[in-house]
């Protein structure tokens, strides 16, 4: 079967892990957190680390992680490095009903537990910018970031697979991050990825920053293309991947680049030179600038479904420094 026979067959079924789904209303709101109160409007990252431990104080503590800092050139720098972090969240609902966690414990998939561990997290790596995807709970990380200091915007996939689970908190999408206090938000534009010219169920969140202190401008941009393994969905992410790239550039304007996003993709498959190859943006991979390689991995699951065979697929974060 050619790919564009099967592109029409995918669309006539816009459910679980479809390529292409027209826009419909989401009947769930964001609502499940509507509860959660914090101690102040306003705190330092250190109190709120300190509030998200003691809601978790009966399991382990907060797995660290070792942070790897690339200095860009120095006539590129804003006012000294920015800390990015970029992350797929995981959506509640899908975790917790669809995506077969067999070897993840009940507690750890827990939105009780899950939501304090994210803000914690967060909170103890301070990060300038965050990208997140698979976000279905943007209410609590908007309150909860932003008594830290942070503005964010959150886009939602047009048919997210969320909203075909009964007990889900709305849709799932992208979402961007940035504290007030070190940028200033020019404009924000979203996009609906096309694929052959199709608009497919993946989206991207653009922010134009200013940092305060210098007044230099920056492009961020956070995206999550589809997903799974095979030649169909190798193609639908190298036509995301272009389309993404034909998104940005315009809008970038010659101001340097951040572009993170869960590509679900190695670095072996066309997407990634389609994103760092010849064009308007020659971006790089910040893994590969910081490391002199790309990972082995950058996450990894296992699922009942796939036999318990551990899946790694690139996370990454790609920056160009508005050079020619």
């Amino acid at each position: 079967m050619d790919i564009l026979t099967k592109l029409k067959d995918w669309i006539t079924v816009p459910r679980l892990g479809s390529l292409t789904a027209a826009p419909k209303s989401h009947d769930s709101q964001d609502t499940e957190d509507d509860g959660v109160t914090f101690p102040s409007d306003h705190m330092t990252p250190e109190e709120m680390e300190r509030h998200c431990q003691q809601q978790l104080k009966s399991l382990p503590p907060l797995l660290t992680r070792q942070l790897v800092e690339y200095p860009p050139p120095a006539e590129q720098c804003l006012t000294g490095n920015i800390r990015i972090m970029q992350w797929n969240l995981l959506s509640q609902a899908l975790g917790v009903h669809n995506d077969n966690f067999t070897q993840c414990p009940a507690c750890d998939l827990d939105w009780g537990n899950r939501r304090y561990r994210i803000l914690e997290e967060i909170a103890h790596y301070s990060p300038d910018i965050i990208g997140l995807q698979e976000v279905d709970h943007f209410k609590f990380l908007q309150r909860g970031l932003g008594t830290m200091g942070y503005e964010g915007t959150f886009f939602p996939k047009p048919s997210s697979p969320c909203l075909s689970i009964k007990s889900n908190n709305g849709p799932d999408g992208c979402a961007l991050f940035f504290r007030t206090d070190r940028f200033e938000l020019l404009q924000t534009v979203t996009k609906v990825i096309d694929v052959w010219k199709v608009q497919s169920n993946q989206v991207a969140v653009l922010c134009l920053l200013r940092e305060r202190r210098s007044g230099r401008e920056l492009c961020v941009t956070t995206t999550h293309l589809k997903a799974r393994p095979g030649a169909l969905n190798s193609a639908v992410r190298l036509e995301q991947g272009r389309d993404l790239m034909a998104f940005v550039a315009p809008l970038a304007a010659g101001r340097p680049v951040l572009l993170c996003g869960d590509f679900n993709a190695e670095p072996t498959e066309p997407v990634y030179g389609a994103v760092t190859g010849a064009g308007r943006l020659p971006l790089v991979s910040a893994y590969r600038q910081a490391a002199g390689a790309e990972p082995r991995y950058t996450t990894w699951k296992i699922r009942a479904t796939w036999r318990g065979v551990s899946h790694a697929r690139l996370r990454v974060q790609f920056r160009w420094d508005g050079s020619r």
